[in-house]
């Protein structure tokens, strides 16, 4: 299963920056998640995407399906964009906290 956000076509990714967007309202932990239910995926698709329906890309896809738990799916996607969000704010934050160590010269 290799599923990187380089793959995704552009209305793909915006479904993956909404929904994490929704996880975050949410404050749901991505550390306790690794697959996502299909009532799920939909529910959020219909709250934070303006879809009605979970995307076929992701339940349509076998490859996506967790056989551990019926009727759940992998998005690696959301996790990478975790990842991809979480170190641009670190980064924000140290260039910031650089800014402040400066000395100003005028």
């Amino acid at each position: 299963m290799n599923h990187p956000l380089s793959n995704l076509k552009p209305k793909q990714l915006h479904f993956i920056e909404n929904l994490y967007q929704g996880i975050v309202q949410e404050g749901i932990d991505l550390s306790t998640s690794m697959s996502f239910s299909r009532n799920w995926i939909k529910y959020m698709s219909s709250k934070y995407v303006d879809m009605e329906w979970a995307p076929a890309w992701i339940v349509k896809d076998v490859s996506r399906r967790d056989d551990s738990k019926k009727g759940h799916y992998f998005i690696p996607e959301v996790f990478e964009w975790h990842v991809e969000v979480e170190g641009a704010e670190n980064a924000d934050y140290e260039a910031a906290e650089r800014m402040k160590s400066e000395p100003v010269s005028v």
